[in-house]
């Protein structure tokens, strides 16, 4: 039975996993142009994916996402 803890305990001390979540990145300008195509995975395990639209005339089409821990709060 201490072996078995001993050996949970090194392998929980020794091997840190780490999650981290994978969003859609990219920035767009002009209506057509090719968005979300690229991935990038999160550094900050408090970030998460954002995506913000914004529309002016018949044109215009400002698109960003991509990872941020301060513009999803």
């Amino acid at each position: 039975m201490n072996k078995t803890l001993s050996l949970l305990l090194v392998i929980t001390v020794f091997v840190p996993v780490s999650y981290s979540i994978t969003c859609y990145k990219g920035f767009q300008i002009i209506q057509g142009q090719i968005f979300g195509t690229e991935t990038e995975e999160c550094e900050n395990e408090t970030a998460y994916c954002y995506n913000m639209t914004a529309e002016a005339a018949l044109i215009f089409k400002i698109m960003k996402a991509g990872c941020s821990t301060y513009r999803c709060m």
